[in-house]
């Protein structure tokens, strides 16, 4: 029994089978972890509703912008939270990781009406609470945006 092992092993191994199947397999683990590596560093845009999208611009700045061909716009400030009801897009933007200076518009909450395009943004909590009750929209569930840094 331990002969017929042997020989099948020393058989495999003079034909290079096991050698190229491990060879694969490492490859593909290389493959596989360069891919996550990689994958990991690089968040992809997010769409949001329309033309608007959630963008990562590095590992603490997120923005939120408009794609479009003629008036691409951009929300001023990095985005903290954000929450989507058709045709709304609402959440809080502050000013970490940007130039504040550059940027009057933020800190504070915002609300995006997507068929009309008009931001509303620098909204205190009761001003932004406010407008949220005259669109019928009480309690909007906020998502955190997940910073890697800053």
């Amino acid at each position: 029994m331990m002969e017929t092992s042997t020989t099948l092993c020393e058989s495999l191994l003079s034909r290079g089978c096991l050698s190229r199947r491990l060879s694969k397999s490492l490859k593909l683990m290389s493959f596989l972890l360069l891919f996550l590596a990689v994958g990991c560093q690089f968040q992809d845009d997010r769409t949001l509703i329309g033309d608007y999208h959630l963008t990562y611009m590095n590992a603490c700045e997120v923005r939120i912008y408009r794609k479009a061909a003629l008036d691409p716009q951009m929300l001023d400030g990095s985005i903290q939270s954000y929450a989507v009801r058709l045709p709304f897009i609402t959440g809080y933007a502050d000013t970490r990781c940007i130039d504040a200076d550059s940027e009057r518009k933020a800190p504070g909450y915002f609300l995006i009406d997507t068929r009309t395009h008009i931001i509303q943004q620098t909204m205190t909590e009761e001003e932004w609470r406010n407008e949220l009750k005259k669109i019928g929209w009480d309690h909007p569930d906020l998502n955190t945006v997940r910073r890697t840094r800053g």
